[in-house]
């Protein structure tokens, strides 16, 4: 929260991180192989109260997803993720919470080979290369606010 530094009363600054894995052919790799993927964003939110203990936040959010594989040392692309996240307090600093989000990857994808050389890879989109690497996603969870 930074309502008591910024005088706007229910600003967040979110921070996410994310993993996940899947089983996909690339252009590089003919073979379908399982990718790790690591993601993590930040942003702003603003939130909105209804009621006493419920909180409606609508954000977005600038974020970087990447993974490996035996060719490449570090593939990743930029992303944009949007969403509302709703809240019921617990206590008042902490509640329980779900998100509607939605991922858009954007940009080339950057790569750096096994020599650390770094380049992308043109006429190549995330969304081809990683197939439902896009789109909603739900999630659920507890929230610690500090």
């Amino acid at each position: 929260r930074t309502g008591q530094f910024t005088k706007v009363t229910g600003l967040y600054l979110m921070v996410d991180l994310g993993f996940q894995s899947g089983n996909y052919k690339t252009s590089w790799n003919t073979a379908a192989r399982d990718y790790s993927f690591f993601r993590y964003s930040f942003g702003i939110g603003k939130g909105f109260r209804i009621g006493r203990i419920v909180e409606f936040t609508p954000y977005l959010q600038y974020g970087i997803e990447q993974t490996k594989d035996d060719t490449y040392k570090e593939i990743n692309t930029s992303l944009f993720k949007s969403g509302i996240m709703m809240g019921i307090n617990v206590l008042h600093n902490l509640q329980l919470i779900g998100q509607l989000n939605y991922y858009s990857p954007f940009g080339d994808i950057g790569v750096k080979d096994q020599s650390d050389k770094k380049s992308t890879l043109a006429g190549k989109t995330w969304s081809t290369e990683f197939k439902d690497r896009s789109g909603s996603s739900m999630m659920f969870g507890i929230r610690y606010e500090f």
